[in-house]
């Protein structure tokens, strides 16, 4: 998933340079794991080398795999993949963190295109992973003279509380 890569850099390259953003720089502590599939980054796949897809993988909303020649396949049991179990640890460690984001990117078989999107945790990450999607879209239009038939832009979030907080 390269465009995730790369939307990351360039998210944290406008945190890092911004002169506007100097308050998070001061007061903000990064934990940034910029490829958690270095595997299927590399071979094109969803799975790492184990044949696991580790989006499936983690405890919450874990369903054991029964197939495993299926692109989503989970695995036989939660946090079976060394992958799974370093972003676990990382979490449990870092309770109070305040954001964490999951970009990713696919391509769409029907089109000449690739998208990508982010699951984010807060109403505030969204916010600023749209408007650095849309800062990065027109520089890339310009870049490539790169103009799409059809533009759509489907935006989500949910506000997400920590346990036994509100």
């Amino acid at each position: 998933e390269w465009a995730g890569m790369y939307g990351l850099y360039y998210a944290l390259e406008e945190i890092t340079t911004n002169p506007e953003l100097i308050d998070i720089r001061r007061n903000a502590h990064f934990i940034v794991v910029p490829c958690v599939n270095p595997y299927g980054c590399i071979t094109g796949s969803r799975k790492n080398a184990n044949s696991i897809d580790l989006a499936r993988n983690f405890e919450v909303g874990f369903v054991a795999g029964t197939d495993s020649s299926s692109a989503t396949y989970s695995g036989t049991e939660a946090l079976s993949e060394p992958e799974c179990q370093y972003i676990d640890a990382i979490m449990a460690e870092n309770k109070e963190a305040v954001v964490f984001a999951s970009c990713h990117s696919f391509q769409n078989n029907n089109a000449d295109t690739d998208a990508i999107w982010g699951c984010c945790a807060t109403l505030y990450f969204t916010n600023l992973a749209t408007k650095l999607i849309d800062k990065m879209s027109r520089a890339w239009r310009e870049k490539y003279d790169f103009i799409p038939d059809e533009a759509n832009v489907f935006l989500g979030s949910c506000e997400a509380s920590a346990p036994g907080g509100s």
